[in-house]
């Protein structure tokens, strides 16, 4: 499987895919390890896992992730945004100073162990959403989102439509 991963760098980005009309049959799936100093995004597409084994410091990041997508990362930023959408997954460990996320269609944040000061959520969909917010929390819910939330935030702004919920976990 490992010869029909191509490796390449278009300009500063590294790009990982598989060779064009490859099927990944039954059990097996390529893993690819990364080694990096700086990073500030993340972008995912199909069926793709990213999971880090150690905390990872961060300036600024952004996890874009759309199809069957899975993040699980343990992270510290002062900045970190999220975009997913289809049926992705991400899990978040660590803290950040500002967390956005932007969700659709039936995605799930789980961050009750991702402490952060301030949080904006725009969620639409059946998307689930779980954050552990200090400072403000700002959310957007349309569809039939579910929103839930820890910490004890000083702020927490809601403008939800249709049967989106939100609630203190």
């Amino acid at each position: 499987m490992l010869e029909r991963v191509i490796s390449e760098v278009k300009g500063d980005k590294l790009i990982l895919r598989l060779e064009n009309n490859t099927r990944i049959i039954g059990t097996e799936s390529p893993t690819a390890y990364v080694s990096f100093i700086n990073i500030d995004e993340i972008d995912l597409s199909g069926a793709v896992k990213i999971s880090g084994t150690n905390p990872m410091k961060f300036k600024h990041l952004l996890i874009d992730g759309s199809g069957a997508t899975k993040v699980d990362l343990n992270l510290s930023a002062i900045k970190l945004k999220c975009n997913a959408s289809g049926s992705s997954k991400i899990i978040l460990k660590g803290d950040a100073e500002e967390f956005e996320a932007e969700l659709s269609g039936a995605t799930k944040i789980d961050a009750e162990d991702f402490k952060t000061t301030n949080c904006t959520l725009d969620c639409s969909g059946a998307s689930n959403s779980k954050v552990y917010v200090t400072g403000s929390l700002k959310v957007d819910g349309s569809g039939a989102c579910n929103i839930t939330y820890t910490g004890n935030p000083q702020q927490v702004d809601s403008d939800m439509s249709g049967a989106s919920k939100i609630r203190k976990g």
